[in-house]
């Protein structure tokens, strides 16, 4: 006879990414580069179980990827 299991997947999402926070995104085109490639003080947030990012400037278009789909964070730092 087998026991019931159950699964507590869920992972509490701290607060600071569900309300987002204002980052720049880039992406990176090995073929080719365009000026929309970069995106300037895009609001970020993350769903309330951490499975989707979604971001939006202004004067654009939102979009959503899941979180498995992040290749690259870097810190941001001021140019010299």
């Amino acid at each position: 006879m087998t026991k019931k299991y159950e699964f507590d997947w869920i992972i509490p999402v701290p607060p600071e990414l569900t309300t987002g926070a204002v980052f720049d995104r880039w992406f990176e085109n090995e073929k080719e580069t365009k000026e929309n490639d970069f995106e300037r003080d895009a609001l970020f947030k993350v769903d309330e179980y951490g499975f989707f990012l979604y971001w939006k400037s202004e004067g654009r278009d939102g979009d959503v990827i899941e979180l498995c789909q992040v290749s690259d964070i870097r810190a941001g730092g001021t140019p010299k």
